[in-house]
């Protein structure tokens, strides 16, 4: 089982570790960060989350061990609107990964942005070739809306971006196999 904890900066150096080439920090967050990740950037990242209504909450998830084993988001909080997006998804360790893990954390996320952050609808994006994450993102209820050739530039490399999203009315018909936690 995953635990969603506000990610803090005493989580930093993991992270850091985590996102060890340029490739997979691009991967893991897109261009908001800078290869080498450092603490001068998650500062930033992290000055987001503060406030009323910050337009970020970011968590740590801890397995039943108490081991912080990944990382996610809600960014782009639009409380207007009651819109946001999923962002930065990551089990830190690859020997991890697989394992369900993924599709446990994103589920607790998407859970709070539906249930304590009141959203209507949640989107995320995600590389074409990153097959694991778009399954298990499917698996969650989010559907494609949208694809964007060339996205991004990596050395000689483009890479395309797929758009998907999910809305609380479709997640609510969703069957799950766990029962949903109240807030």
């Amino acid at each position: 089982m995953i635990y969603l904890q506000p990610f803090e900066r005493s989580d930093f150096e993991l992270v850091i570790e985590w996102a060890g080439d340029a490739r997979l920090l691009m991967q893991w967050a897109g261009p908001i960060f800078e290869f080498p990740l450092d603490h001068r950037q998650l500062d930033v990242y992290l000055a987001a989350t503060l406030g009323e209504n910050p337009r970020r909450v970011a968590w740590k998830a801890v397995d039943e061990s108490g081991q912080v084993v990944g990382h996610v988001e809600m960014d782009h909080i639009d409380y207007g609107r009651r819109c946001g997006a999923l962002s930065r998804v990551l089990i830190g360790k690859a020997g991890l990964r697989g394992r369900g893990l993924g599709r446990q954390l994103v589920a607790e996320a998407v859970r709070r942005g539906f249930v304590e952050l009141d959203l209507a609808e949640i989107t995320l994006s995600v590389f074409d070739f990153n097959s694991p994450a778009i399954r298990c993102y499917s698996a969650i209820g989010f559907e494609l809306f949208h694809a964007r050739e060339a996205a991004v530039t990596i050395g000689d490399e483009r890479w395309n971006a797929l758009f998907m999203h999910l809305t609380r009315s479709m997640w609510e018909r969703k069957p799950r196999s766990q029962p949903r936690r109240k807030a």
